[in-house]
């Protein structure tokens, strides 16, 4: 069992790899930095995620200016996180974006984003579990009330009753009278058979006794 949860686990993990997006941020919590970074804020964050460098670069306050300004926050989050290049979210993991946030001094953000990102995958390991043991559970119901249908099929078709008895007694009378009928019909027709032999030979032996006289 602790074989088959683990695989169910690991499953669901990999699964997640093949979003379109970062594997383990919602666009709820995108959302929620944009709530609490300040304009400039994001557009130094948004610009800081398009570096695949560990540290931020040099060239930093010039990405920032090719930054659009006059789209949100949001959307710019959105916009990097849903793009396939490797300098965008996909297939990345929310470590890149908590570096990228601490490395902007947003250490709170960084913290919450850690945080919350570990107990919804918590949740959906949880999650995973649980229903696996639901189907398991449900598994061994069915596979009991079969069992006791079938115990009590038996027991049904193993009940000897009353009705039963006399049924059973019924049968084995007219059986008996069919064998008694069968051997009283052969028993006449041998007696016949007998009769007749012992008339013909009466018969004969009379002949005979007239030849004689004669």
């Amino acid at each position: 069992m602790n074989i088959i949860l683990t695989l169910i686990v690991t499953i669901n993990i990999w699964c997640m790899q093949f979003t379109i997006s970062t594997i383990d941020i919602s666009n709820n919590e995108f959302e929620y930095l944009s709530c609490h970074l300040t304009y400039e804020e994001c557009r130094r964050f948004v610009a800081s995620l398009y570096f695949t460098s560990s540290e931020l670069p040099e060239i930093l306050p010039k990405a920032v200016e090719k930054i659009p300004p006059d789209v949100s926050c949001y959307d710019l989050l959105i916009n990097w996180n849903s793009g396939k290049e490797k300098w965008k979210g996909w297939g990345k993991t929310h470590e890149i974006v908590t570096r990228r946030l601490r490395q902007i001094d947003k250490i709170d953000l960084s913290q919450w984003l850690g945080t919350t990102v570990f107990h919804n995958l918590a949740k959906q390991i949880n999650e995973t579990i649980i229903k696996a043991f639901e189907v398991n559970t449900k598994d061994k119901v069915n596979i009991k009330h079969k069992l006791e249908d079938g115990k009590k099929y038996l027991e049904v078709e193993n009940h000897w009753d009353i009705i039963d008895s006399v049924l059973s007694g019924g049968i084995i009378c007219v059986f008996f009278a069919i064998i008694f009928v069968c051997c009283r019909i052969l028993w006449l027709a041998c007696k016949r058979i007998f009769i007749r032999n012992n008339a013909q030979d009466e018969e004969l032996v009379c002949l005979l006794k007239d030849r004689n006289v004669k």
